[in-house]
């Protein structure tokens, strides 16, 4: 979990005047909300922001991804992901794109010409 995310979790655990049982997600009725009820939320925030259907998983997916083609190092991504093992982080959730496959694939011609 990033840093800035965590800290504004931790404060709105710590400030909640209505919620002091832990959980982020509530129900309008104040009880624990339902995963289904977090996947439409989500489902209906990426619609509105002109994406197609995806899941929270493959958002992971897709942060995953982001990382690496930001060139953060492997073991920074699998910090932030929060993955156990670094196999799960490269091997499962880093998605290789055609582009960075072949601007890996010039330099490497570049410097052996």
């Amino acid at each position: 979990m990033l840093p800035v995310i965590k800290d504004a979790l931790l404060h709105y655990l710590a400030t909640s005047k209505t919620h002091n049982d832990g959980l982020v997600f509530h129900s309008r009725t104040g009880n624990a909300a339902y995963p289904n009820t977090i996947r439409k939320t989500f489902q209906c925030l990426a619609r509105q922001a002109g994406l197609p259907p995806i899941t929270l998983h493959e958002a992971r997916h897709t942060a995953a991804t982001l990382l690496a083609e930001a060139w953060a190092s492997p073991k920074e991504a699998q910090k932030i992901l929060g993955h156990s093992s670094i196999t799960t982080t490269l091997q499962i959730y880093t998605h290789s794109h055609l582009q960075r496959e072949a601007n890996a694939l010039g330099a490497l011609v570049q410097g052996i010409v």
